[in-house]
């Protein structure tokens, strides 16, 4: 038979929190929610407390795209991945000669070129603030700041070794 825990705590102020258990000393998510981010390597269980502060990691009426893009880096002689958010109505053809600004969002250490995406809920802020007229329309580009990855350690591809004193990185 399988137990049930139960554990009261007070109430938290409005924002994301994750969570895992531990379960004879190994870290296990909680089948019983979906809500998954990723932070490096490890998956997190998340809770959403409603509020004031934590409304803008909800999906917006109109939603802008992530896409993962691959592209070749020839300072460092491997091909990269990024993420970039479009916002919403970007593919319209009625917006094809509308100038976007674009930001340029790196991780933190131990981050990736999903960081953004997963952890911050990058698309979902962005989103809500362009619908409330609190942020233009504007592009996101999302690179891995890791020099030795490709991309994501969590898709297995080998990293390289970069010596970055090296004089042929400087740039």
């Amino acid at each position: 038979q399988g137990c049930v825990w139960e554990v009261p705590i007070p109430l938290l102020e409005p924002e994301i929190y994750t969570y895992n258990f531990i379960v004879d000393g190994v870290a296990v998510n909680d089948p019983a929610n979906f809500k998954v981010q990723r932070d490096g390597t490890r998956f997190l269980n998340m809770v959403f407390v409603p509020g004031a502060r934590s409304s803008v990691y909800n999906e917006a009426k109109h939603r802008g795209n992530l896409t993962t893009l691959w592209y070749d880096s020839a300072l460092l002689g491997i091909n990269r991945r990024m993420v970039v958010y479009t916002p919403y109505g970007y593919d319209d053809p009625k917006n094809k000669k509308v100038k976007y600004p674009v930001l340029y969002l790196l991780h933190g250490g131990g981050g990736d070129e999903e960081a953004w995406s997963s952890m911050g809920r990058a698309a979902q802020i962005l989103d809500n603030l362009i619908e409330q007229g609190k942020a233009v329309p504007m592009i996101v580009v999302m690179p891995n700041g890791n020099p030795n990855q490709q991309a994501a350690q969590t898709l297995g591809i080998e990293t390289s070794n970069v010596n970055l004193p090296d004089p042929a990185y400087a740039n």
